[in-house]
């Protein structure tokens, strides 16, 4: 992969989880990146918690990969999950596999360690289904 962030030396340095001392370093806004590309550096300085995100004092911690692991095996693949991308079965299969899971891992920790979230995220639609079938009681029948 030609991503920054896939290259050996910061692979190395972040994991394929992220959950590293460097990566938090860079969710604190005190990681100096080896590099002069300024686009990199310019990513980077973006990848820090938000003022907001720092002052919260829920402290969550990042979702491990074997939590994540572990929650897609318990989803239903027929589960509707977003209008604009893949269904749970394709995450479901991606999460048997440690590279693609790790990605997606690092995807979903970013809004809870610096509080933000891309905005098409930020939509959802709500519908409520009928499990079983519901009969009403006539007015003519006892209760």
């Amino acid at each position: 992969y030609e991503t920054p962030i896939l290259q050996e030396s910061l692979k190395k340095e972040l994991g394929l989880g992220g959950l590293t001392p460097q990566a938090q370093k860079i969710s604190e806004g005190l990681y100096s990146p080896k590099t002069n590309n300024e686009l990199e550096k310019e990513w980077f300085r973006h990848m820090a918690k938000t003022e907001a995100a720092k002052i919260d004092k829920k402290n969550i911690k990042p979702m491990t990969l074997s939590e994540f692991k572990t929650g897609w095996k318990k989803a239903k693949s027929k589960t509707g999950s977003n209008t604009y991308g893949p269904g749970y079965s394709v995450y479901k299969a991606a999460s048997r596999d440690d590279a693609l899971v790790s990605v997606e891992l690092l995807l979903l920790n970013i809004p809870f360690q610096t509080g933000y979230s891309p905005t098409r995220w930020r939509k959802a639609l709500n519908v409520m289904l009928q499990k079983k079938k519901i009969t009403l009681m006539s007015a003519n029948s006892e209760l």
